[in-house]
């Protein structure tokens, strides 16, 4: 599954609930800036085992319904 990112506002990120002037807008979920960094700035794909997966899967599965 490749990861697509994008800029969204008036959102709190859905890991610490900052709100940011911009924010990430990950699939279904959306991130500030340093949370999205943490979790996902050098990842390009990863496999449902894996522990990213694991933490995000219920808003990836919705991601994943709405685009598949």
């Amino acid at each position: 599954m490749a990861i697509k990112c994008t800029i969204h506002t008036n959102s709190t990120c859905i890991k610490c609930e900052a709100l940011e002037e911009e924010m990430i807008h990950i699939g279904a979920f959306i991130m500030c800036k340093k949370c999205w960094k943490e979790e996902f700035f050098a990842i390009e794909k990863f496999t449902t085992d894996s522990d990213l997966y694991k933490t995000y899967k219920k808003w990836l599965d919705v991601y994943y319904e709405k685009y598949s």
